[in-house]
């Protein structure tokens, strides 16, 4: 009888353990995001580089602690019907982790009532 009392203390403890390694797992800090990376999540992103062209990712910020599955990035594009002459356009664009890697969620440019805002695809 105290043979399997102690199995069971034993086997509780290791599903114990189990739990709490696969839950400490889910709320890992995400990876940094670089201005690089950032770069060509933008680049890549289907509803960005159809009519447009980045010209420089120059800030990247994640959320607070509670939040850092999620990440801004200040950037600029140029619309690829003005060339290269064309003048380059401040925006701002939202990210999110999940599954392990960074995803664009959306991309906003312009001010007030005459802003943008894009949703990506994902």
């Amino acid at each position: 009888m105290r043979i399997t009392a102690l199995g069971t203390k034993v086997g509780l403890c290791g599903i114990c353990l189990a739990a709490a390694l696969g839950i400490g797992g889910c709320f890992r800090k995400p990876p940094e995001l670089t201005r690089p990376g950032a770069a060509v999540l933008i680049s890549q992103a289907r509803q960005f580089n159809e009519s447009r062209v980045l010209v420089s990712v120059d800030a990247v910020g994640v959320g607070p602690q509670s939040q850092s599955n999620f990440a801004l990035a200040v950037f600029e594009f140029r619309e690829k019907q003005a060339g290269t002459s064309g003048a380059a356009i401040k925006a701002t664009a939202q990210f999110n982790y999940r599954a392990g890697q960074w995803h664009v969620g959306m991309f906003r440019y312009g001010e007030g009532w005459n802003g943008v805002a894009v949703q990506v695809d994902q």
